[in-house]
């Protein structure tokens, strides 16, 4: 609960100082008994008290816990420590380099490079996501998308600003950092790369910028991970290393428990010439594939690429862009602004792209994410469902949980109303093994209440014991193929809502205070 200014003017300035504007009374009366202590609850205690400062770009924010669980299920809430006893169990249950430390080289994702006076207005018209023009160090970066003028996702791309990117649009030496004005190097799938620099080229018109696709031999992309899911967790390796090798690091977050490190390396990705350039604390790590990446990517929900984000198709915030911190409601005009903005103030969102689990439709449903070799029964992978074709549909109705079963058929709710024959809960996105995303109706497979009234079980609305399944047809096959979906709600995926929701919160409560001044 808020506390509230009740005479005057001067009560209201009390609360709303610079550095504390807002505070709730259980910390208030902590603060008034001993100053040290509510200062201690207010930075480690679950009542957190946000500070007033100036807004951080969207690349610059962090969660409010430095280690977080990894994802969590869509059933009803448990208690921390059965929570936390689970993710335990899920995480040690496979050795895969997914699960632990790893660095691995991506051949599929390629560069753009771009400089000029101009750069930072043109890129910040078409992009989705604030530009950092100030931050002139190598580990100045960012998420973002482009969009096209009816809002949906074109492509998301990493920006990587660092004064190596001039030397490079200019078609000079990878290493060398010359040029004019401000640079930076866009990287994006490599399936899309010429279409985004044709995109841009359109846009051009006579911007002062020079504009280049890095060929695969000059700058190579690479992951690494840790396996504690921190960003920050990294072996001593000081910035005078990684300058002094011209290796351009960007923490990657957006995703909380990731615990990802983008690396740019002069000279491309081949592993025998790489470890020159590598840092010590990189080149330290156990060598992965760009499958580990992958696999290790859909456990934690991080959609990437076409692939997962289908162009012209796709909208940002149920690509889940927004909450992987890549787009900034606050700045100026951008195409496809209209449409963005308009869903995050007035609109819903009903679907997000979210880890999804197969399993066998004869076996039981699984209670937690994790990957096994092999995918599942019957040998069906991943892999082998046909990318955004198949849809996610329901193939059994919820009842009462068994505990209430026992107890009366008094405390069973009413059974669902079964919908017509082709009602969608989801589509599938693309996946590896037995694991994958889609996107997904929240009040349909999971918990999740996106409005206030919610869905209702007689509206087809989630219930425990409801079961998704995919059915696909196999050129020159008999009959159909068919597995059951398990979709499961990431933890940071909840903890970013809720962050959102008290921000909006905040800013009520602070105009209301503005209101009673006046």
């Amino acid at each position: 609960m808020l506390s509230r200014p009740s005479a005057g003017s001067s009560a209201a300035a009390a609360l709303l100082n610079a550095s504390n504007p807002f505070i709730c009374t259980r910390c208030l009366h902590l603060r008034r008994a001993s100053p040290a202590a509510a200062t201690t609850r207010r930075n480690n205690g679950p009542s957190t008290i946000l500070p007033r400062s100036t807004p951080s770009p969207p690349s610059a924010h962090t969660t409010t816990r430095r280690s977080i669980r990894a994802f969590a299920t869509t059933s009803p809430a448990r208690s921390s420590s059965a929570a936390h006893a689970a993710n335990n169990s899920s995480s040690s249950s496979s050795n895969g380099k997914y699960n632990g430390s790893g660095i691995t080289p991506l051949p599929h994702r390629r560069l753009l490079a771009l400089s000029g006076p101009d750069a930072p207005k043109f890129l910040q018209g078409l992009t989705t996501n604030n530009v950092l023009v100030d931050r002139r160090d190598d580990a100045a970066g960012w998420y973002t998308a482009f969009l096209n003028a009816q809002g949906r996702v074109l492509y998301d791309a990493l920006v990587y600003a660092t004064p190596h990117a001039a030397g490079a649009a200019a078609g000079g030496n990878p290493g060398d950092g010359s040029g004019d004005g401000w640079a930076c190097f866009i990287e994006v799938d490599g399936s899309c790369v010429n279409e985004l620099h044709r995109l841009l080229r359109r846009h051009k018109l006579r911007s002062r910028i020079k504009l280049r696709v890095v060929d695969e031999g000059e700058w190579g992309v690479w992951a690494a991970w840790m396996a504690d899911g921190s960003p920050d967790a990294l072996p001593s390796s000081p910035d005078n290393t990684l300058k002094e090798r011209r290796v351009v690091h960007l923490p990657d977050t957006r995703v909380p428990g990731f615990g990802g490190h983008r690396l740019l390396v002069p000279g491309g990705s081949p592993s025998s010439s790489v470890d020159e350039f590598l840092p010590p604390s990189f080149a330290a790590l156990e060598r992965a594939t760009p499958r580990d990446y992958q696999i290790r990517r859909y456990l934690h929900g991080l959609a990437e690429g076409p692939a997962e984000m289908r162009a012209e198709e796709a909208l940002p915030l149920e690509s889940n862009v927004d909450l992987m911190r890549g787009v900034d409601f606050r700045k100026g005009c951008y195409i496809g602004q209209e449409l963005t903005i308009r869903t995050k103030h007035t609109g819903v969102v009903r679907k997000r792209i979210l880890p999804v689990r197969l399993y066998d439709l004869d076996g039981e449903e699984p209670e937690r994410l994790e990957f096994v070799e092999g995918g599942v029964g019957g040998g069906v992978k991943g892999e082998d469902v046909p990318p955004g074709v198949a849809d996610v549909k329901k193939i059994a109705e919820g009842g009462a949980p068994q505990a209430d079963a026992e107890q009366g058929a008094a405390a069973a709710p009413p059974p669902a109303r079964r919908r017509k024959d082709g009602r969608s809960a989801g589509k599938w996105l693309a996946g590896v093994g037995n694991v994958g995303l889609a996107l997904c109706r929240l009040e349909m497979m999971t918990d999740v209440k996106v409005a206030a009234e919610g869905m209702g079980p007689a509206s087809g609305g989630y219930q425990p014991g409801m079961k998704f399944g995919l059915k696909w047809t196999v050129p020159g096959e008999e009959g159909e193929k068919g597995v059951g979906v398990k979709a499961f709600v990431p933890e940071w995926h909840r903890l970013r809502v809720e962050e959102e929701a008290k921000s909006k919160k905040k800013k009520i409560v602070q105009r209301e205070f503005e209101l009673d001044d006046e």
